[in-house]
């Protein structure tokens, strides 16, 4: 579990199997793993390049991310969405963490916790 700040404020995220799931159920069964991270592999350390992302499906598995870790509070994605203002996934924090990256290492280190990735 992490927390993170995309603009609103801290919040907590967390990746479990049942992210999956909630993402899935959510999104016409797409694939949560497979929509972020593409034909990425994991040999050694990761270096992953910003630009090759898509931050369409970065943004569902936040709220995927944060509605697993606030099973009880958090709204489906479009309410969600529409009261969230703008959700900035580049914005640094002070130890300078960025949302993208914070999602992309939760979801990696749920679904693959041998590899290493840098964003």
């Amino acid at each position: 579990m992490r927390t993170i700040n995309y603009g609103s404020g801290d919040v907590r995220i967390h990746c479990q199997e049942i992210t999956q799931h909630i993402y899935a159920k959510a999104f016409d069964y797409r694939d949560m793993t497979q929509d972020v991270l593409g034909g990425i592999s994991f040999d050694g350390t990761t270096e992953i390049d910003l630009n090759s992302l898509n931050f369409a499906a970065i943004h569902r598995a936040l709220w995927a991310m944060i509605k697993t870790a606030n099973p009880g509070t958090t709204q489906g994605f479009e309410a969600w969405c529409n009261t969230q203002g703008v959700v900035d996934l580049t914005l640094e924090d002070e130890n300078g963490n960025v949302p993208v990256s914070e999602v992309i290492e939760e979801l990696v280190s749920c679904m693959f916790p041998s590899a290493s990735v840098r964003v």
